[in-house]
């Protein structure tokens, strides 16, 4: 689903218009990003899911075909530690996805 058609579908099944759906999005998007980026907190929606910046440790990448360093990968072949987005869906949604 794209984001057009998730701002159509959530318009007609609230009755808000869906310029009034994308100012909702836009500032929870803007909300989100703050509170994961700007402050590290995890975020968490009842009965969906949890968001949480996580350290992803420092690795060594090489190519599976070619024994290589990977393209973008910095010369000495190691990823340095950095910061990634983890989502972790709740239960109900797990038991939705796998019955």
């Amino acid at each position: 689903m794209t984001y057009i058609e998730l701002v159509e579908v959530v318009a007609e099944r609230t009755g808000y218009t869906e310029e009034a759906i994308r100012a909702v999005f836009k500032a929870l998007r803007i909300t989100l990003t703050e509170a994961l980026v700007g402050v590290g907190d995890s975020v968490s929606f009842h009965q969906f899911g949890k968001f949480k910046v996580r350290t992803q440790a420092a690795r060594k990448v090489k190519s599976p075909f070619l024994g290589l360093s990977v393209e973008g990968v910095p010369k000495t072949g190691i990823i340095p530690e950095h910061l990634v987005l983890k989502f972790r869906p709740s239960r109900a949604v797990r038991q939705k996805l796998n019955p």
